[in-house]
């Protein structure tokens, strides 16, 4: 692991958010690297810095309750509305529609400019003279 690797896992490995893997690579790396070991025992200082300003709230039984009251409440709800079937694919629906559409636009923009230099290769075409040829 180079310095560009770990410097951007150092702070997630300061969390605790990085699996074994991960970590023992970091450790390594860390254990060579000044400069990242630096950045890391920075890291933990700010954060037993913040541990130690910052006043830790906990939540009272009141608020613990109704806030599981309101989760179940949503739970109940979500499982009682089940979403139709239909809505499920009109997505795709639409998009296939818009899709057919526009190729038969294209098409037919292609038809109208291939009908329009036919008839005027069949006007113009005889050199200096106009003649009408009928073009069918």
């Amino acid at each position: 692991m180079n310095c560009n690797e770990a410097g951007m896992l150092v702070a997630k490995y300061a969390d605790g958010e990085v699996d074994s893997l991960q970590g023992r690579s970091i450790e390594q790396h860390l254990r060579g690297c000044a400069a990242c070991a630096a950045k890391h025992q920075d890291l933990l200082a700010l954060r037993a810095q913040i541990g130690a300003e910052v006043p830790y709230f906990t939540a009272t039984p009141e608020l613990r309750e109704r806030v599981r009251a309101l989760l179940a409440n949503a739970q109940d709800t979500a499982r009682a509305r089940p979403r139709p079937k239909r809505d499920r694919w009109g997505w795709l629906t639409g998009g296939f529609v818009a899709g057919c559409a526009a190729t038969l636009l294209a098409w037919g923009a292609k038809l109208v400019k291939q009908v329009q230099r036919n008839n005027c290769r069949g006007y113009f075409c005889n050199g200096r003279h106009r003649s009408d040829v009928v073009v069918s």
